[in-house]
């Protein structure tokens, strides 16, 4: 995993299908939901939610942008959509 933006993150999945990686992510997703951060004593627990993208590399892509452009994408239906959730750049059947 490596921060790639302000508020952005990238996790690299090797030899993943794309039903795979959309199952990981929401199981990121709903653990970070469901996880109390503290800051500090004399504040309650803080609740965080997550908004993520998830594609998958195919030989029609142009390259590593491409791929990136895609998940980007992806990641904006998320948060387009109501945010704390997952979307695929495709569905996950496919």
């Amino acid at each position: 995993m490596v921060r790639f933006g302000g508020e952005e993150f990238l996790i690299i999945l090797p030899d993943t299908d794309l039903r795979y990686a959309v199952d990981v992510a929401e199981r990121i997703r709903s653990r970070v939901e469901n996880s109390d951060f503290y800051y500090n004593n004399e504040q309650p627990p803080a609740k965080i939610t997550l908004s993520l993208g998830c594609a998958c590399w195919n030989q029609d892509l142009s390259g590593i942008d491409e791929l990136l452009t895609i998940t980007d994408n992806a990641l904006y239906d998320a948060k387009s959509r109501g945010r704390n959730q997952v979307c695929s750049s495709v569905p996950a059947e496919q």
